[in-house]
């Protein structure tokens, strides 16, 4: 529900959204938005209430990139432990897959940020993904988009 992955964006357009009221960020996180092949995976902004309503991601998405594409992988399924485990395969298959150009973005709901990077990380928060010289995406950091 609401789940929505983003097309490859401009490295300016990651870079000035990311820019906004970010606090002593670390550099390495800057220096691998910059590089090739980097995945951004977002937990969508400030979503009222004890659930997350349809199509928040999406508005997360348009407000910050203009452009998106959904993607049903990013729906998560708290209740559903073997659905999960499925979307995660097909998660890494899409970001193992992205090796060049500007960042993937995938924006999505926290319990996904988790599975994905290990990091509980708060709506409008941004973890940040570095491919290695072996193929693998390692955790770099992440930053709050205030």
């Amino acid at each position: 529900m609401g789940r929505r992955a983003l097309r490859p964006v401009s490295m300016g357009v990651l870079l000035l959204a990311a820019s906004w009221g970010v606090a002593a960020a670390d550099e390495p996180v800057w220096e691998t938005l910059r590089a090739p092949g980097t995945v951004v995976v977002l937990r969508h902004s400030y979503a009222p209430g004890g659930f997350d309503p349809p199509d928040r991601c999406l508005d997360t998405a348009r407000l910050a990139f203009g452009k998106v594409e959904a993607w049903d992988v990013l729906q998560g399924s708290l209740n559903d432990a073997e659905r999960r485990q499925a979307q995660l395969v097909e998660m890494r298959k899409r970001i193992a897959a992205h090796q060049n150009g500007p960042p993937l973005v995938l924006v999505t709901h926290g319990s996904v940020v988790t599975d994905l990077t290990g990091r509980n990380i708060r709506m409008g928060e941004l973890v940040v993904l570095r491919r290695e010289p072996d193929g693998t995406h390692k955790v770099t950091g992440q930053l709050y988009v205030d």
